[in-house]
């Protein structure tokens, strides 16, 4: 079993960088005071080293009483390097302390934003496909959070602009820090389509194994590593090089009908094809009379295209064509 109480104990990043600029100023601080003192006690004549140390703080802090001051030009040029000196690097350690505190919050307001998705959909996918799984999830009105390698402001701007705090994250696609705040455990759907088949089944093995129940959809590149996505539980297979080859040929020879093909099954488009499962008043019913626009009926794991003599089943699906709703 794996020892996981050292790595607990280990400092975040952003706590490591606070930490060393604030122990840097304390040294520096310290080295400061201590020399300037020396460097008095030399070239002026206060009385003693507690006077000396007594002008140093009260110079280096700004209260300035006056009743101790430089008489020679080498405490005076001492006097302006210690006034200058301190401000110049504690400005710039506070600078970088006061960035670093900020990111931390950034990332507390982000965790906090993105944990609030539940019943959504994870999209992992090639920034080429972004936009359009986001404009059909946006017309579902499904949740979704998109967890992408590349940071907000690189994305195209069709994207960058449906996104924001509560459903885009910016890191490693196939981490388990990653998605599980991308909330991978509360998540229904993931899609996972990159363009290498290595990394779609490696961030499908980790979403399955931090949530069983997730169901995935996966892009597959090449035919030939179709029955390791299904072994290692890819819930439904996109082809990719298939479907877009079948989809050109269609194009080639039936552009009319192909076109009208991709518009019926696009939300963004009206009118759509859609998948509807009847409620348990319909069971029993021909379908034609419960779904007077039935294309089909999926049952026992097949299509059935002559709807007018189907009856409806439990655990049946009808796709049919319906419209928008108009707002």
């Amino acid at each position: 079993m794996t020892d996981t109480r050292s790595t607990k104990r280990l400092p975040t990043t952003a706590a490591r960088q606070m930490s060393f600029y604030l122990v840097t100023s304390f040294i520096f601080m310290a080295v400061m005071v201590v020399g300037f003192t020396a460097y008095f006690f030399v070239v002026e004549d206060f009385g003693g080293v507690l006077e000396t140390f007594y002008f140093v703080i009260v110079t280096v802090r700004t209260i300035g009483f006056g009743d101790y001051s430089p008489q020679t030009n080498a405490g005076r040029i001492g006097t302006i390097l210690l006034a200058l000196l301190p401000a110049t690097v504690f400005l710039g350690a506070s600078l970088v302390v006061l960035e670093t505190a900020m990111k931390s919050l950034e990332q507390i307001w982000r965790k906090w934003m993105l944990g609030k998705n539940n019943n959504h959909t994870i999209v992992i996918a090639h920034t080429d496909l972004l936009a359009s799984i986001v404009h059909e999830l946006d017309a579902h009105e499904n949740p979704y959070v998109i967890l992408h390698s590349a940071p907000m402001l690189d994305l195209p701007q069709a994207v960058a602009e449906a996104v924001n705090d509560s459903n885009f994250l910016y890191g490693n696609q196939g981490s388990d820090e990653t998605l599980i705040q991308a909330g991978v455990k509360k998540a229904a759907h993931i899609i996972i389509a990159t363009q290498s088949d290595a990394e779609n089944l490696y961030v499908l093995v980790t979403a399955k194994g931090l949530n069983p129940e997730i169901k995935a959809t996966v892009r597959v590149n090449e035919e030939a590593t179709q029955a390791r996505f299904l072994t290692v539980g890819a819930d439904y297979l996109l082809p990719s090089a298939t479907i877009l080859g079948r989809m050109l040929s269609q194009a080639a020879v039936s552009p009319i009908c192909s076109k009208f093909l991709v518009q019926l099954n696009t939300r963004t488009q009206d009118p759509f094809i859609k998948q509807v499962e009847p409620l348990e008043e319909d069971i029993g019913k021909a379908v034609r009379e419960a779904f007077p626009r039935a294309v089909a009926l999926y049952t026992d794991g097949e299509y059935r295209y002559n709807v007018e003599q189907e009856t409806l089943r439990k655990d049946d699906v009808v796709l049919l064509i319906d419209e928008r709703m108009k707002r």
